[in-house]
């Protein structure tokens, strides 16, 4: 019994790094939209895909080292920044909710599981309310540094719509994938 959970401990920690190195890597991704001054990222989605995976203590530790590592100034912030400037920085509020957004939709979602289905239903509101809160630090943010324009929010809006639609489907694939290698049930 001890070795099993041993095992099962191991497969959660590696699950947490390889998750905390993939949003890492989605920070390396961003584009823009015609007529938009601000970048759209990629990497509010892979924190919102690894909570809704793995659930939210493990998704917490995967958000917690990435930040980690990015206020110890590896570059691994969007658009590859890092530092502690960077909190302080536009961006920070919403690196804020990013840790934020993953313990609630993970505790939303609870644990995954190999034998029972998450309905499309309760991923999509655990998803949709992770996009919602990352915006309360960013905005509180903005605002303490007198630069909240809620024209600017449109873009982001529009564009977490489609990620969201790329995160349900993806997190009701992955769970029950997760699952399987952290060996719950």
């Amino acid at each position: 019994m001890i070795e099993k959970e041993k095992q099962t401990n191991n497969s959660k920690s590696i699950l947490v790094a390889a998750s905390a190195v993939i949003i890492c890597i989605f920070g390396f991704f961003s584009f823009r939209l015609p007529g938009v001054s601000q970048q759209i990222i990629l990497q509010n989605m892979a924190v919102i895909i690894v909570a809704g995976t793995l659930g939210s203590a493990q998704a917490g530790g995967a958000c917690g080292l990435f930040f980690i590592a990015g206020i110890l100034g590896l570059p691994v912030f969007a658009v590859a920044q890092g530092g502690l400037a960077c909190i302080k920085g536009l961006n920070g509020g919403f690196f804020i909710g990013f840790f934020i957004a993953a313990l609630i939709t993970g505790f939303m979602l609870k644990n995954p599981s190999q034998t029972e289905k998450t309905p499309v239903k309760k991923v999509f509101t655990a998803c949709l309310a992770g996009y919602a809160v990352i915006y309360i630090p960013g905005i509180i943010h903005l605002t303490d540094l007198g630069l909240f324009n809620p024209e600017l929010l449109i873009p982001m809006l529009v564009s977490d719509a489609v990620k969201l639609a790329v995160t349900i489907p993806a997190v009701y694939y992955l769970r029950p994938k997760a699952a399987s290698f952290m060996q719950l049930d």
